[in-house]
């Protein structure tokens, strides 16, 4: 396994005292807290040695600072990022489009994947196209991999921080046809936890190998350095079921949540928690209210998980669609309390913005719900097709107290005018006050 740092980032130069590593822990940590006031901090002085390095990226340390400087209840920076894929001619390529906020920190031409391997240049060398594609995200770290049929052959993921650039290539997966990558044929999740972290892929097709009560996980693990394969039994003997469309979080994803990956199970409409460091067991959990959803999507805040279920139908007593949101109280008992919900036709919004005329259409307007803030339990975020004069794929949030829908980006979907697939991954991306490493493996 090999691990780099970007060298588009030049440290600066770096003082190092002999007396320094003479100290005690607890002192040397008495001493540091105070001095790194950043996360850029924190990387230069890890680059003084590998001891300063390891106490630095200890749980011990980071609680010792997030205690000092107080930054728990901080608004967290945030965002969605998503691939397109973009035709320039006959080559298409990829660009990570950030949709749901206007935080500085994503706004930087910086904030991409240009320091990958698999980022290609063009034939003639002087443009650069993008090959890589997100898989997966935890935090703010991204699990990627190449688009090259060439690169695709070897299996080969790559985990990264697009911000700090570091990144990591992980040996192949087991899984001997690279079709699983190409068509997707796998729910692939990102688990970082510490200095260690977890890639799982979980196969829904009938040449993999399980049962209707099992399911074939491969998972790789920082600490064991390899792919395992194992098999997954239902611990009531019941049936999974996964789609190769997984509407619980878009395609192909499973969501990253205090370690365990969820992924819908369309068998028995459950929800199926998955932990890698059981990796021969799961956890089923029911869904907070049974009955059809054409969309569902989660979102962390505050540290809390949250289900977001939208149904498009019509209600009885209502005669539009809705949002409903739950809050996950208790994994072990599959316990839910309702947070709120909202009804189309109370979204506030401009009388001539298009969405406003399909809230009363037969089939009611195009919508899909993505996530919600991380910072704010009643900002949700949604995605509108809009087919008023030309076809327009816009992100918008929705106030759940004041119902105002407000528009985040008209064109974060459309390649800003070029040509482009419909987006079909949407991954939260939070920094925490504490940047998740990508530690290199011995």
């Amino acid at each position: 396994m090999v691990a780099y740092k970007s060298s588009a980032i030049s440290p600066l130069p770096i003082v190092s005292s002999s007396s320094m590593e003479d100290l005690d822990d607890d002192l040397l940590v008495k001493i540091l807290v105070p001095g790194i006031l950043t996360s850029q901090d924190a990387f230069q002085c890890k680059l003084v040695s590998k001891h300063w390095q390891s106490l630095i990226s200890s749980p011990f340390f980071v609680k010792s600072w997030k205690e000092f400087h107080k930054v728990d209840h901080q608004p967290l920076p945030f965002t969605l990022v998503t691939n397109l894929k973009i035709r320039s001619g006959w080559v298409d390529h990829y660009v990570i489009s950030n949709v749901a906020t206007r935080h500085q920190l994503f706004q930087s031409k910086r904030f991409n994947l240009g320091f990958l391997p698999c980022f290609r240049r063009g034939r003639n060398g002087r443009g650069r196209r993008a090959h890589v594609r997100i898989s997966a995200s935890c935090n703010d770290v991204l699990l990627c991999h190449s688009t090259l049929l060439e690169d695709m052959k070897q299996r080969v993921y790559y985990i990264c921080n697009p911000l700090t650039r570091y990144w990591v290539a992980l040996p192949a997966f087991p899984s001997s046809n690279c079709l699983s990558m190409i068509k997707g044929d796998a729910h692939v999740g990102l688990v970082c936890e510490e200095n260690n972290y977890s890639v799982v892929r979980i196969h829904y097709g009938q040449s993999t190998g399980w049962s209707k009560s099992s399911f074939l996980a491969e998972v790789f693990s920082s600490k064991t350095q390899r792919w395992d394969v194992m098999e997954v039994s239902h611990p009531h003997d019941l049936e999974f079921f996964f789609k190769n469309y997984n509407y619980g979080y878009h395609q192909h994803n499973m969501f990253c949540w205090n370690g365990f990956l969820f992924i819908d199970n369309q068998a028995d409409d459950t929800l199926v928690a998955y932990n890698p460091l059981e990796p021969n067991s799961c956890r089923i959990i029911s869904k907070p209210e049974e009955g059809y959803f054409d969309h569902m999507a989660f979102g962390v805040c505050h540290g809390s998980l949250q289900l977001l279920q939208q149904c498009n139908h019509d209600r009885v007593d209502i005669g539009t669609g809705y949002f409903i949101i739950w809050q996950l109280e208790d994994l072990e008992k599959g316990e839910w309390s309702f947070k709120n919900e909202i009804f189309f036709e109370e979204f506030a919004m401009d009388e001539n913005d298009p969405l406003q005329d399909e809230i009363h259409y037969d089939q009611g307007p195009q919508i899909q719900v993505l996530s919600l803030d991380p910072n704010d339990e009643n900002i949700v975020f949604f995605r509108h097709d809009c087919w008023h004069g030309g076809k327009d794929e816009r992100i918008l949030s929705c106030n759940l107290l004041t119902k105002r829908v407000k528009l985040l980006d008209s064109k974060a979907c459309t390649g800003r005018g070029l040509r482009c697939w419909e987006p079909q991954n949407f991954f939260q991306f939070v920094i925490p006050a504490w940047p998740t490493p990508v530690p290199r493996l011995p």
